[in-house]
Protein backbone atom coordinates (compact mmCIF):
# COMPACT_ATOMS: atom_id res chain seq x y z
CA UNK A 1 0.00 0.00 0.00
CA UNK A 2 1.90 3.68 -0.91
CA UNK A 3 0.48 6.27 1.36
CA UNK A 4 0.52 10.07 -0.13
CA UNK A 5 3.91 11.28 1.79
CA UNK A 6 3.78 13.70 4.80
CA UNK A 7 5.02 17.38 4.97
CA UNK A 8 8.74 18.06 3.67
CA UNK A 9 11.01 20.15 5.08
CA UNK A 10 13.52 21.78 3.26
CA UNK A 11 17.41 21.30 5.18
CA UNK A 12 19.24 24.01 5.95
CA UNK A 13 22.07 24.96 3.72
CA UNK A 14 24.59 24.25 6.56
CA UNK A 15 23.72 20.21 6.69
CA UNK A 16 24.94 20.16 2.43
CA UNK A 17 28.42 19.11 1.84
CA UNK A 18 28.91 17.21 5.62
CA UNK A 19 31.31 15.18 4.59
CA UNK A 20 33.68 17.70 2.05
CA UNK A 21 33.32 20.20 4.75
CA UNK A 22 33.73 18.22 7.96
CA UNK A 23 36.14 15.62 6.80
CA UNK A 24 37.80 14.38 10.02
CA UNK A 25 34.18 14.67 11.83
CA UNK A 26 32.73 12.67 8.67
CA UNK A 27 35.09 10.04 9.44
CA UNK A 28 34.79 9.49 12.91
CA UNK A 29 31.06 9.14 12.25
CA UNK A 30 31.74 7.09 9.16
CA UNK A 31 33.78 4.53 11.22
CA UNK A 32 31.65 4.58 14.66
CA UNK A 33 28.10 3.86 12.77
CA UNK A 34 29.40 0.41 11.80
CA UNK A 35 28.24 0.60 8.57
CA UNK A 36 31.37 -0.17 6.43
CA UNK A 37 32.14 -2.47 8.92
CA UNK A 38 28.37 -4.36 8.32
CA UNK A 39 28.88 -3.91 4.43
CA UNK A 40 32.18 -5.93 4.79
CA UNK A 41 30.57 -8.26 6.77
CA UNK A 42 27.86 -8.77 4.08
CA UNK A 43 29.63 -8.34 1.18
CA UNK A 44 33.12 -8.96 1.93
CA UNK A 45 35.87 -7.28 -1.01
CA UNK A 46 32.66 -6.47 -3.13
CA UNK A 47 32.34 -3.78 -0.41
CA UNK A 48 34.19 -1.17 -2.05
Amino acid sequence: ELLPAGRFWPVEAYHQDYAEKNPLRYKYYRWNCGRDQRLEEVWGEDAH
